[in-house]
């Protein structure tokens, strides 16, 4: 079986849009134009013999525009094994920037979905990063909601810059006073960054990434932002969109005055798993 039926094949179960057109290399950005119905594959990742470098191909989708049939190319990278895919596709002369309904549509088979620079940016984390961000949502949630200070989503928010790209912190509190109140308005991203941004670091996550979130998010709102480093153990501390200071693991986060009276230690963050 050749690699293209191999591909197929396992693209089957996951994409609906799957077409027997074969496949085509990605070499081009992936964006939509104005009037096409784009229809996408899941990309799946083909382990090579021994000697033989992974890689990773994509299915061709196919979209209609008005008035004829065309195709696409598309392109799936792999930063590491654990790391961020970044779709991209042909960008055509007259382009039309994503849709909230089509972002929200978007079958990311529940990786971290950003939209930056009109470039969609899937990632996905390990265990241990899920822990940190699980034990952070749950501390920060327990003390804002007891306070009635405000809300705490996770990553599956999405949140609208004001340059136009949308972020998902790994974990977000809004204070009361910015939460929408109506529940359709609740339905949709949020408008704006959130007051309190953690961000909890992957292996492959670069230091120019993450200087570009911290832009994002102070220019759209936030007033406080952690991002935690497992590996290395310590945390950096945000005012602004450069970082203030460093805390290593006998310091303490401080909500200060975006979330008054939260204490946590990064002993606590960081400690051994015990279910004794």
């Amino acid at each position: 079986m050749g690699a293209t039926q191999i591909l197929a094949h396992a693209l089957k179960p996951f994409c609906a849009f799957l077409r027997p057109n074969g496949l085509e290399d990605l070499k081009t950005p992936w964006r939509r134009t104005h009037g096409e119905s784009l229809q996408i594959a899941r990309v799946a990742e083909l382990h090579g013999t021994e000697g033989e470098n992974k890689s990773a191909l994509a299915a061709t989708s196919a979209y209609q525009t008005p008035h004829s049939r065309k195709r696409i190319r598309a392109e799936s990278r792999l930063a590491s094994v654990r790391g961020s895919l970044i779709f991209r596709c042909v960008m055509p002369a007259e382009a039309a920037p994503w849709t909230e309904e089509e972002l929200m549509r978007f079958p990311h088979d529940g990786c971290k979905c950003e939209l930056v620079d009109d470039e969609l940016r899937l990632s996905r984390a390990g265990m241990e990063h899920g822990l940190i961000v699980a034990s952070l949502t749950a501390c920060i949630g327990t003390h804002a909601a007891g306070r009635r200070f405000g809300v705490v989503c996770g990553s599956n928010l999405g949140c609208w810059m004001r340059s136009g790209n949308l972020r998902c912190p790994d974990v977000s509190y809004i204070c009361a006073a910015r939460v929408p109140r109506s529940p359709k308005t609740r339905q949709a991203f949020f408008r704006g960054a959130p007051d309190l941004v953690v961000e909890v670091l992957a292996p492959s996550d670069r230091p120019v990434r993450i200087s570009e979130k911290m832009e994002d998010y102070f220019q759209s709102g936030t007033r406080l932002a952690w991002v935690i480093n497992p590996a290395e153990r310590n945390a950096l501390v945000y005012g602004t969109a450069e970082a203030d200071r460093l805390l290593r693991v006998t310091d303490t986060l401080d909500g200060e005055d975006v979330l008054p009276g939260f204490r946590l230690p990064l002993a606590e963050l960081f400690a051994e798993l015990s279910f004794e």
